[in-house]
Order: structure tokens, then C-alpha cells, then sequence
């Protein structure tokens, strides 16, 4: 089925698995494990990405959300972004 990102699907959308050039991007509208919104968004990131100022969330966020998710591919991801912390990123 198409799917049309406008505002009315995008409210009634929980997660999209979306295909880019650079693999799969998992955009989900309420993460379990995350904090509230604002915690979130205090705690984010700043990068640039494509030239374009984002918020990416911490890596300890990060890694409560896939924990909580608990599909194979990001309890996969969980050492790798431990060790992402490790190294101080």
C-alpha cells in the first residue's frame, strides 16, 4: 500500500522504517525506554548532518530505547554504542 507522508498519516504513524542511500533509518514518534520529550531533547546531541543542524539523542538514551525495544537488531546495536560511550563519543 503507497503511503503518503502528510500530516494526517504521519499522526497516526508509530514508527516508519524508512530506506535511504545510506540503509535503513528507523524514525519512531514514542520510543519505549526514552525519557519524557523534554529530558530527550536536553540531553541530545548537536550535528550537522548533511550540511543540516540536528538533535541526536545521547548514546545512554539511545541504549535504554533499544533495551527496551528488544528486537534482534538493537540489542546488536547496544555494544556498539557502548562502546561508542567508551570511547567518549
Amino acid at each position: 500500500m503507497p503511503f503518503v507522508a502528510d500530516g494526517w498519516a504521519l499522526r497516526r504513524t508509530s514508527i516508519l522504517s524508512l530506506v535511504t542511500r545510506d540503509g535503513i533509518l528507523d524514525v519512531w514518534a514514542e520510543p519505549a525506554g526514552a525519557p519524557p520529550y523534554p529530558d530527550l531533547r536536553r540531553h541530545a546531541v548537536r550535528m550537522r548532518v548533511g550540511g543540516v543542524a540536528v538533535l541526536v539523542a545521547a548514546i545512554d538514551d539511545l541504549i535504554a530505547i533499544k533495551r527496551r525495544a528488544d528486537r534482534p537488531k538493537d540489542l546488536a546495536a547496544i555494544e556498539d554504542l557502548e562502546a561508542i560511550r567508551r570511547l567518549g563519543g
